[in-house]
Formats: structure tokens, C-alpha cells, sequence
């Protein structure tokens, strides 16, 4: 399931996950025992794969459900660009351990990582790469203002995404 926090307009706060009180998602993640280590994980945008096939940097690890790893590559926007792979899951990523390997884009990578998560919150201004996501909250002031799928939230004329997807658009719309 990808959960997509689509608009942060304060730059302080809290974040809240069933209740418990998140100070600082890092001190979160480095924290001991906790219960939602196993189920979220931080996507950076300065990460780098392993120089290893496709296959095993989403399953992080040499044996591996193929069916389940295309799934999630699929589901994090990962499924058209998988089938123009000349090896699929087996096409070795990156040129240093194998000459063959091939190139991935800042945000191929992302969605390669993304794939790995069981969980992922993604959270940016930036709407149009939110469009992986399965769900969206819109956050206003501190508040969900909003919440749904991308299409139901471009569809609401009155709602704050709708509004910021229109103030957006003027870059993504090709002339």
C-alpha cells in the first residue's frame, strides 16, 4: 500500500501514527524494538541502489518471489519501464559489477526502493509524482483536509488539491 502525504504547508509539527506521538520521523526509525519498523521505511533522495540485478535490490536479497517483486514493482509505477529491461527481474543495475547494467534515473531508482517497502508514506509538494500512490491525504495548516485517490481528488473542483494541482499543472502539460 503506498499512502502518499501529498501537501505539507507548515514546516513544523507532529506526526501521528495510531496515536503514539512521533517527534522526529529519524529518532522513529532509529528507535529500538519499535513496533512500525518492520512496516515503514524512509525513502531519501540522495539513496543509492546496490549495483546488483533489479530482482534483488527490491527483494533485497538473492532468493525471491518473482511474481510478488513485479507486483510491487508495478504498483510503484515501476511496470512499464520492467518490461523494456533486457534481462526483467535478472538485468544487473548500475556498471560496475557488469558491464550490461543499465542506467536508472534519480526517480527510477525511488520507485525501485519504493517497490521494496510494505508500506511507503511519500510525502511532497510536488503533486505529479504523486501518482503512484494508492491513497492521498492533503494536509492544510496542520490538518487532513483531504483524503482519497488521486482521480477522486482531481475531481473535487472545490477541494485543495484540485486547487494545487491547477496552480502545478502550467509545468507538467506539454505544449
Amino acid at each position: 500500500m503506498f499512502l502518499g502525504f501529498a501537501v505539507i504547508l507548515k514546516q513544523s509539527g507532529e506526526m501521528h501514527l495510531n496515536g503514539p506521538f512521533l517527534q522526529r520521523l529519524f529518532d522513529f526509525l532509529d528507535t529500538p524494538n519499535t513496533m512500525y519498523r518492520g512496516i515503514f521505511a524512509v525513502v531519501f533522495q540522495d539513496f543509492r541502489l546496490f549495483a546488483l540485478p533489479l530482482g534483488q535490490n527490491v527483494a533485497a536479497g538473492a532468493h525471491y518471489d518473482r511474481e510478488l517483486v513485479m507486483d510491487c514493482l508495478s504498483k510503484a509505477d515501476f511496470g512499464d519501464r520492467l518490461k523494456t529491461l533486457p534481462d526483467g527481474l535478472d538485468t544487473p543495475l548500475y556498471k560496475e559489477l557488469d558491464k550490461n547494467g543499465v542506467e536508472v534515473s534519480g526517480g527510477e531508482a525511488q520507485k525501485i526502493d519504493i517497490a521494496g517497502d510494505k508500506t511507503a508514506v511519500y510525502i511532497s509538494h510536488r503533486l505529479s509524482s504523486c501518482k503512484f500512490c494508492d491513497d492521498i491525504a492533503v494536509f492544510d495548516h496542520g490538518a487532513i483536509v483531504q483524503y482519497g485517490t488521486r482521480d477522486q481528488l482531481v475531481a473535487d473542483e472545490n477541494g485543495k488539491y484540485y486547487e494545487l494541482w491547477h496552480a502545478q499543472a502550467q509545468y507538467y502539460v506539454k505544449e
